[in-house]
């Protein structure tokens, strides 16, 4: 629950009944799956205000993976987004948003396109959303990198970060290494939307 910045989140299984004792209603609330920084109360408080209230669920979603997107942030890392992936079962955040918060999460997802999900999660959420990246996944050896920080049971190659930003610092030549890449980006040194371009060229 998300109310002053503060995210408190529980299982699937006591979801409704949270909601309840909160006196909070999921009436006219959009079911949103959070793949990144979505989840995180300060970024759930800088879109949607810090006086928001939001419930969230921690779900398993089955045929689903957190893989790295294939572009830079202006801030220098490698967004997340999710894809369809048969066998694997991840561990992830679903916000039950309100007509202006969705409305405010939709506005910041330049990168991204909401889709609606069938069959991923557990049915008393209804139909769940989610943001995927418009600009495709990050490959190595042909295949998506499935973000190691997020909990998942998957065949997919894991990588953290940082390893993400070298795959994309050495993809395009911008820099020598991923930190460095990061630094410069972020510095405004080079242009983040420039190195995007240079992943899928």
């Amino acid at each position: 629950m998300l109310h002053a910045g503060t995210v408190h989140s529980c299982a699937s299984s006591g979801f409704i009944t949270l909601v309840r004792d909160l006196g909070l209603s999921l009436a006219g609330r959009v079911a949103v799956m959070a793949s990144g920084s979505n989840a995180a109360p300060a970024q759930l408080a800088n879109k949607c205000g810090a006086e928001a209230s939001i419930p969230v669920a921690r779900v398993e979603a089955v045929d689903t993976a957190i893989v790295y997107s294939s572009h830079i942030s202006r801030y220098g890392s490698i967004p997340a987004t999710r894809i369809a992936h048969s066998g694997s079962s991840t561990m992830v955040h679903v916000t039950m948003l309100d007509e202006v918060q969705l409305a405010a999460v939709d506005a910041s997802e330049g990168s991204y396109q909401r889709v609606s999900l069938v069959g991923s999660f557990a049915t008393f959420l209804g139909p769940v959303h989610a943001y995927e990246s418009w600009r495709g996944q990050l490959e190595v050896a042909g295949g998506p990198i499935r973000v190691t920080e997020v909990p998942a049971t998957s065949d997919l190659k894991a990588g953290t970060q940082i390893e993400a930003l070298d795959l994309v610092a050495a993809l395009t030549g911008c820099a020598d290494d991923g930190p460095t890449l990061s630094q410069l980006v972020a510095s405004g040194a080079i242009d983040a939307e420039d190195v995007s371009r240079l992943i899928v060229d």
